[in-house]
């Protein structure tokens, strides 16, 4: 039987949105799920974070670090405080579950980047920064002969950042992939079978 442990700062699924509640409704028929409060940018919740994780059969196999939060300004004008806004549950995040999780031979160790590490985004300089060290986070991983997957990401239409901060009508004007390539994606990176798509 597998086991999925979700976490977030409030250790609430996606805001307690109805489809992600449903979602994780229909994954607790057929595996145990746990919903957890943590923040991965905080050492001991990493840890704890973890030690929950192993303590559920199967052995853990995979992590997927998601977190991040956007505080958008100019370069110019950006402060010290607001680079570790961002820096602090994603890069710092991702830094704290590499080394929670060293112990286990992972086969999946799946960073949420963005494309904005990439390409760059007016105001983002210091989430891009945030997201390129997740990229090279995944490098070093391979580089040790670990399994490291960094998705630099467009913004998903129906979840995550972009929606919650420019809606539908406002993602129409950027470049998106639907949820369905998204998860094709995701299942390609952690070797699973493709998704079907949704009707």
């Amino acid at each position: 039987t597998a086991a999925l442990v979700l976490a977030s700062r409030s250790g609430l699924v996606a805001g307690a949105e109805a489809a992600a509640v449903t979602v994780v409704d229909e994954l607790r028929a057929r595996s145990e799920v746990r919903v957890l409060a943590c923040d991965v940018g905080r050492l001991q919740d990493a840890q704890a974070l973890l030690r929950d994780a192993s303590s559920l059969p199967p052995p853990l196999s995979g992590v997927l670090h998601a977190a991040g939060v956007l505080r958008d300004v100019l370069l110019r004008s950006m402060r010290a405080e607001q680079v570790e806004l961002v820096f602090a549950p994603k890069a710092v995040g991702g830094w704290q579950l590499r080394l929670c999780s060293a112990c286990h031979g992972l086969a999946a160790f799946v960073c949420f980047s963005s494309i904005a590490g990439l390409l760059g985004n007016v105001g983002q300089g210091n989430y891009a920064a945030a997201n390129t060290y997740l990229d090279g986070l995944a490098q070093q991983r391979r580089a040790h002969a670990q399994a490291a997957s960094s998705l630099q990401l467009p913004a998903v239409l129906g979840a995550g950042m972009g929606e919650a901060t420019f809606g539908s009508d406002g993602l129409s004007q950027l470049w998106t992939v639907s949820l369905d390539e998204f998860a094709q994606c995701l299942c390609t990176v952690v070797g699973l079978d493709a998704l079907p798509q949704s009707q």
